[in-house]
């Protein structure tokens, strides 16, 4: 049987609304019902801006299986980011959001 053990600690200033591992790798969201979302991996953690206008407070997430992409959701609206590939074919970015 293997044993756990501590890898890394994060810390976040306010409180954590939600989080979800990747399915295709270690990758971990985070949103604090601010306007970032925070993605970890064990190369580091990256904080990054929700592109669009206005202030877009991220309350939930999720990532469909495949784990290319994240759904974001505020009160009323939702974002779909793209996560930049190894070749760099797509960056973070908004889609489309609705109300």
């Amino acid at each position: 049987m293997q044993k756990l053990r501590l890898f890394v600690v994060l810390e976040q200033l306010g409180p954590v609304r939600s989080f979800q591992w990747d399915p295709q790798q270690p990758r971990l969201a985070i949103c604090s019902g601010g306007s970032k979302v925070y993605l970890w991996s064990p190369a580091g953690c990256v904080s990054v801006q929700v592109p669009g206008e206005g202030d877009f407070q991220v309350l939930s997430l999720c990532w469909p299986v495949t784990g290319d992409s994240l759904a974001l959701l505020s009160k009323d609206h939702f974002c779909l980011c793209f996560l930049e590939t190894e070749d760099g074919a797509d960056a973070l970015g908004q889609l489309d959001d609705h109300t």
